[in-house]
């Protein structure tokens, strides 16, 4: 094939020749826009096969497409599917909201240990091998959190006696064997650690990747970009979770007719959780295919670092961390001895906490707070979650490009947004009225008291009724009951064809409750259905308006927060405090996070599932403690966050030698022969 060079053509795979031939190649006017250097070319491809036509893929708009795949690989996995899938998991393995906090946290317990390797050997190897070969490993990641599906035995959902009363009914022998199901617990975190390990050169790498291969006016764009793509993959997470979670999930091992569950409005049916990670660990591996096909660095990269403005903070040293491991500890001194870095870390580390516990419990929130379906609030969340978090990424980071804002600007931006959202949390001291569930939160009649949690009464207590979990509801009167048989069923009613709902009658509870309220029993129904009683609450609209604006403020504050942070450092030292940063908000964040949360959800418990006696998943909540435990949460954690960024700003100082000017003015002082390489021109967004 010829080539506009007449002194080589290119061999008959397509590939740059090598040797003499090679730097007349190097240094030719026509392939400056895909050879930025005449000693190092930068080349993109798969070892030796470096074909011409696969250098027009070597830009960074194309980079930031595949790092953006790969990001909405990653936020499907960890914000997605882990989320929809908490309450499905507790069900099936018999877990409380503590040990499936601590199953979601474990992916970044994996990021904390592998951080400083990562930081330290990436940044100095190449970033794009890093990446892609950690997303190979969560597509292991994926694989091993479905296994225990395939492993395990079938779901029986308790079904295994009658579900009447049968008055004098046999005594059931109590054979516990729940704890075995424990075990797969160890089996699912082991997977969020593979995720992790996978996982961490992708915000660490990939950001300084980015940045160091743009301009500083077009980084925030970029990287805004990148963020809110990482946005997308929990959209999908929330919305596929929420499709599969209609599907029956033990395909092959049992059927829910035989375990006479009435539909996905039973508290007991079990969704096809598992489905979407065998497909996100296949994305896996086709999204880290092109990212290992780039160069350690991209064509006009060194263009772009020579014009960066200095903007770090005048306390902060300006030399570099070193090339090896026993500079570590000095590195780290210098960055936490900085107030406004180290403010900066506080706050996302606070952040961090707030955000990896909502993300891990907001399904299982309005599942309880307005007795929604696993499937409808999975599909409420991400409709809301993640709309606003893509939008408020977006705003923040054109109005870092609009204004032409500085380091000190846009931590003043983030303190705005952050006190507008710490406003909105004031939505968790609303409270939808617990739905009355006989025994638990209502007595049994109007004239019996209800003291504790007993689901005996007099309506009931010759049944020999053994605590299995089917909750009825009868809508006349408006009460839930623990079971067809605690309610005092004797007959069962053949449901109509198609209908989910099934029913009984001739509830014994539910005549002494109509006797107690004086309702005329000629009018009165006597049958009960299936599922819970649905909450009568008026206030879920407002609800999940003002929680729209709450993270949408959240999210606006993301991007100035970034720029904050690597604008505080020198340029060398990014990635390194980018990995200090992360490290941080995994350590005293997201993994305490997602436990101390799951932790509090765990004490607001007013009815467990028990197996001879051994406490097993919370089958409802308390929603008012639930609602005050999520506002202190969130206020508090808010005010932490609000105090970071005073001080950061307060204590943030521009260097000595230079003053904060925007970019456009910059911008305007570069001669033109600076910016004659057509590489910069054409990448710049």
């Amino acid at each position: 094939m010829a080539t506009d060079n007449p002194a080589f053509v290119l061999d008959e795979r397509g590939n740059l020749p090598s040797g003499r031939i090679r730097q007349q190649f190097v240094t030719s006017a026509a392939h400056k826009d895909i050879i930025d250097d005449e000693t190092q070319p930068l080349l993109c491809g798969f070892g030796s096969w470096t074909p011409r036509w696969l250098q027009s893929l070597h830009n960074t708009k194309l980079l930031l497409t595949f790092l953006s795949f790969c990001a909405v690989v990653q936020g499907m996995v960890v914000n997605g599917l882990v989320p929809v899938s908490i309450t499905t998991l507790e069900k099936r393995f018999n877990l409380n909201s503590t040990q499936s906090g601590l199953f979601s946290a474990f992916y970044d317990v994996a990021v904390v240990l592998a951080l400083i390797p990562v930081c330290h050997w990436g940044n100095k190897g190449h970033k794009g091998r890093w990446i892609g070969w950690g997303m190979v490993i969560m597509a292991v990641g994926s694989f091993v959190i479905t296994s225990p599906q395939f492993i395990s035995g079938p779901y029986d959902g308790g079904q295994k006696v009658s579900d009447v009363c049968v008055k004098d009914g046999e005594e059931v022998t109590c054979t516990y064997g729940g704890s075995s199901l424990h075990y797969y617990l160890l089996i699912l975190m082991l997977g969020q650690l593979f995720n992790g390990f996978g996982a961490s050169p992708l915000y660490t790498l990939g950001i300084s990747y980015i940045d160091e291969s743009v301009s500083q006016q077009a980084s925030p764009v970029y990287l805004g970009v990148y963020l809110a793509a990482s946005t997308v993959g929990p959209a999908l997470g929330f919305l596929v979770g929420g499709v599969l979670l209609k599907v029956w999930g033990d395909i092959g091992k049992s059927d829910w007719h035989d375990l006479q569950i009435s539909g996905t409005s039973d508290p007991r049916w079990y969704g096809a959780w598992w489905m979407a990670f065998l497909v996100t660990g296949v994305g896996a591996v086709l999204c880290a295919i092109p990212v290992l096909g780039y160069a350690n660095e991209l064509p006009g990269a060194k263009e772009h670092r020579a014009k960066d403005i200095d903007q770090t903070n005048h306390s902060l040293t300006k030399s570099a961390f070193g090339d090896n491991l026993k500079d570590l500890p000095r590195s780290f001194w210098i960055l936490t001895t900085n107030p406004t870095f180290l403010a900066l870390t506080v706050m996302q580390t606070a952040e961090a906490f707030l955000m990896h516990g909502f993300i891990t419990f907001v399904p299982k929130l309005f599942e309880n707070l307005f007795t929604f379906t696993a499937s409808k609030a999975s599909f409420i969340t991400g409709a809301i979650v993640v709309p606003m978090a893509f939008l408020g990424t977006i705003i923040g980071g054109i109005a870092l490009r609009a204004f032409h804002l500085h380091c000190g600007q846009a931590i003043r931006l983030a303190l705005i947004f952050n006190i507008i959202s710490a406003a909105f949390c004031l939505i968790f001291l609303t409270q939808c009225p617990d739905v009355p569930f006989a025994g638990v939160t209502s007595p049994y009649t109007n004239s019996s008291v209800l003291d504790g949690t007993n689901l005996s009464n007099g309506c009931n207590q010759n049944c020999g009724c053994i605590e299995r979990y089917e909750p009825v509801c009868n809508k006349q009167l408006y009460m839930t009951y623990y079971s067809p048989c605690h309610a005092g069923c004797t007959t069962r009613v053949n449901s109509a064809n198609g209908s989910e709902h099934q029913m009984w009658t001739d509830c014994t509870c539910a005549n002494s409750l109509a006797e107690s309220r004086s309702v005329d029993l000629s009018s009165f129904d006597h049958q009960v259905v299936s599922g819970l009683c649905e909450t009568t609450c008026g206030g879920v609209l407002l609800f999940m308006i003002v929680f729209s604006l709450l993270v949408l403020a959240t999210f606006c504050s993301a991007m100035p927060i970034q720029q904050a942070v690597l604008r505080v450092v020198p340029f060398q030292q990014r990635t390194m405090s980018l990995g200090y940063g992360w490290l941080f908000m995994r350590c005293f964040g997201s993994i305490p996070g997602a436990v101390f949360f799951g932790m509090a959800i765990d004490n607001t418990c007013i009815l467990w599932k028990t197996d001879c006696g051994e406490k097993q998943t919370c089958l409802r909540y308390s929603s008012h403690d639930l609602s005050f435990a999520i506002f202190a949460f969130a206020i508090g954690l808010k005010t932490l966050i609000v105090l970071s960024l005073a001080i950061a700003y307060w204590f943030y100082r521009p260097p000595a030698d230079s003053s904060e000017v925007d970019a456009a003015q910059i911008t305007a002082r570069i001669k033109p022969e600076d910016s004659k390489p057509q590489i910069i021109s054409s990448q710049r967004g």
